[in-house]
């Protein structure tokens, strides 16, 4: 063993050599590979503004039958009244 004999113990042992390659897939490996919370907050927000633009456009089709609704029954009420 290398009890008695520390620095040959040292020498002998295994020297372990790193290279780019190994370097970059490490760094790799502790990236993040799921979104961004950048990413999320801009996706929630699109589909929010989505969302808003939706219920706007269905509040104006709305609106617009109720109007159309309002001349049917003011024409009903005008033709009872001749």
């Amino acid at each position: 063993m290398c009890i008695t004999d520390l620095k040959s113990c040292i020498d002998n042992q295994e020297r372990v050599i790193y290279n780019k390659e190994v370097q970059t897939t490490a760094e790799m490996a502790t990236e993040p590979s799921g979104p961004t919370e950048a990413e999320i907050r801009r996706q929630l927000q699109e589909e929010h503004e989505a969302e808003q633009q939706r219920l706007h456009q269905e509040k104006e089709q709305l609106e617009e039958q109720s109007r159309q609704l309002d001349k049917e029954i003011e024409n009903e009420i005008r033709g009872l009244a001749v």
